[in-house]
């Protein structure tokens, strides 16, 4: 998993874009799904760049309140953790739970073949 920051603006998000196409080229497969926590308004526009950039129909948001509640269940503790929650919300297309904001409901989801 790549650690680092990115920082929420124009130059960050197209940061974050070509990580996402770097892991993609040199692991030789396609990125099926961006996961991540909406907070706030500030997940709207990086959203939206994903989107329009190639990956329309891979963006999840996932209810901060799932991941909390996995980080429980995977016992990393009960306090807050960006990277532990970024290591959650990286092991939800292997089972974890999404949220659809296309139809509000949350719903499992089975590892990739």
């Amino acid at each position: 998993m790549w650690r680092g920051i990115i920082r929420n603006n124009r130059e960050g998000v197209q940061v974050l874009l070509g990580k996402i196409r770097t892991v993609e080229r040199i692991n030789f497969w396609e990125v099926i799904g961006i996961f991540m926590n909406p907070m706030g308004n500030y997940h709207i526009p990086v959203k939206h760049f994903l989107e329009s950039n190639g990956f329309s129909g891979r963006v999840f948001m996932i209810d901060a309140r799932r991941t909390e509640h996995l980080r429980k269940v995977m016992n990393l503790g009960k306090e807050k953790s960006d990277p532990e929650d970024a290591h959650i919300l990286a092991s939800v297309p292997c089972g974890g739970i999404i949220h659809t904001e296309k139809d509000g409901i949350t719903s499992g989801m089975s590892s990739p073949n």
